[in-house]
């Protein structure tokens, strides 16, 4: 049999693999991968077990979700400035923004 010269029409379905890395991450130096271990943020759809990217070169803007310092334990949080300074946390700190979330679609289906 001989060939024709033409491409299989599948070709034009062939993608590079995706590299999470290279999608997600726009200053590797300052991100970091973190494990929700307990409590998350149900509200915001963040629950124990879901990765987060924070990434700690990012200047938090009103209402991101960010990774603080609280009384020396790492919480998520929403970051409102005047929520902070009406509190008067002393012991806050923004460690990082949580720019992705990975969440397994299907947690706790049989």
């Amino acid at each position: 049999m001989q060939t024709t010269g033409f491409p299989s029409p599948a070709t034009d379905y062939l993608e590079k693999k995706l590299d999470l890395n290279e999608l997600l991450v726009t200053n590797p130096t300052a991100t970091f991968f973190m494990r929700v271990k307990e409590g998350g943020m149900a509200e915001s759809d963040i629950f124990p077990g879901d990765i987060l990217l924070v990434d700690r070169s990012l200047t938090p803007r009103e209402t991101d979700i960010v990774v603080a310092i609280i009384e020396g334990e790492f919480k998520l949080t929403r970051f409102q400035r005047k929520k902070i300074a009406q509190k008067g946390e002393n012991s806050f700190e923004v460690w990082g923004v949580i720019s992705w979330v990975l969440h397994d679609m299907r947690r706790g289906k049989a």
